[in-house]
C-alpha cells in the first residue's frame, strides 16, 4: 500500500515543483519529509483500519491476511487503492502536460531548468511502474469482486482455488523490483547517452572554432602575399 500512496504524493511533489520552481530549493527537502511521512502514516492507518478487531483464528483465504471478519474492509482498501492508482496516472498525465508547456517556453533560469528536467525523470521512472501497479490492481480487484458473487454457489474449496488462481499480488512483488532495475538502468544509459552526445558536441564546436580560425589566418597569409 505504500508504494501506491508514495508515487502519489511523489506526483504533488513534482506538481508542486513545476509550480514554485524558481523557488523549490528553499522548501524541496522539507516537502520530501512530509510526502513521505504522509506514505508511512498512511499506510499504517489503513491498514490498521482494515485489519482492526480481526480474529486471526479464523480461515483466511490463500496469501491473504483477510479473515471473514476483515474481508468487506480489506475489499474497500484494495479498491481504494485502485483509485489511488488511477489518480496517480492522471496526475502523470497532466504533469508532463504542464512540464511540455513549460519547456516550450525555453526558460533559461538553471533552477526552473532543473526542475522541469527533474520531472521528465520522475516521470520516465513512475509511469511503468504506476501502470504495472494499476493493472494488477485491477485484476486482483476485479477477480476477487466477481469471485466473492459465487461464494455463496461453490465448494469453499473450490472458492479458494478460484481465489488463488487470481491472486496477482505474489507476482505484483516478484516483478516490480525487476521492473524498478530496468527502469534505473535505462535510465542510467539515457544519462550516459545525452553525456557523450554533450561531449561531441564539445568536440565539434572546439573542431568549427580552431578551422574557423585556421581559416582567418590563412586569408591573411594568403592577402599578405
Amino acid at each position: 500500500m505504500k508504494e501506491n500512496v508514495f508515487q502519489f504524493t511523489m506526483v504533488v511533489e513534482r506538481a508542486i515543483a513545476l509550480w514554485k520552481r524558481e523557488h523549490y530549493d528553499k522548501f524541496g527537502l522539507k516537502l520530501g519529509i512530509v510526502s513521505a511521512s504522509i506514505s508511512i502514516i498512511a499506510s499504517v492507518v489503513f491498514t490498521s483500519w482494515a485489519l482492526r478487531a480481526d480474529d486471526f483464528t479464523k480461515p483466511a483465504a490463500y496469501c491473504s491476511a483477510a479473515t471473514v471478519t476483515s474481508a468487506g474492509r480489506v475489499t474497500v482498501l484494495v479498491f481504494s487503492l485502485c483509485g489511488v492508482d488511477v489518480l496517480t496516472l492522471i496526475g502523470i498525465l497532466v504533469l508532463y502536460i504542464f512540464n511540455d508547456i513549460a519547456l516550450k517556453r525555453k526558460i533559461f533560469d538553471l533552477q526552473s531548468s532543473y526542475q522541469l528536467r527533474e520531472n521528465i525523470c520522475v516521470i520516465r521512472f513512475i509511469l511503468p511502474l504506476t501502470v504495472f501497479q494499476t493493472i494488477c490492481y485491477l485484476i486482483f480487484s476485479a477477480s476477487t469482486g466477481v469471485i466473492s458473487l459465487f461464494e455463496s454457489s461453490v465448494s469453499l474449496l473450490t472458492y479458494r482455488t478460484l481465489f488463488a488462481a487470481f491472486y496477482v499480488i505474489p507476482y505484483y512483488t516478484m516483478i516490480a523490483p525487476i521492473l524498478i532495475w530496468f527502469i534505473i538502468r535505462w535510465s542510467q544509459q539515457l544519462k550516459q547517452s545525452r553525456l557523450r552526445r554533450l561531449k561531441m558536441q564539445n568536440t565539434d564546436g572546439k573542431e568549427v572554432y580552431f578551422r574557423t580560425y585556421a581559416d582567418m589566418w590563412n586569408s591573411e597569409l594568403s592577402n599578405k602575399h
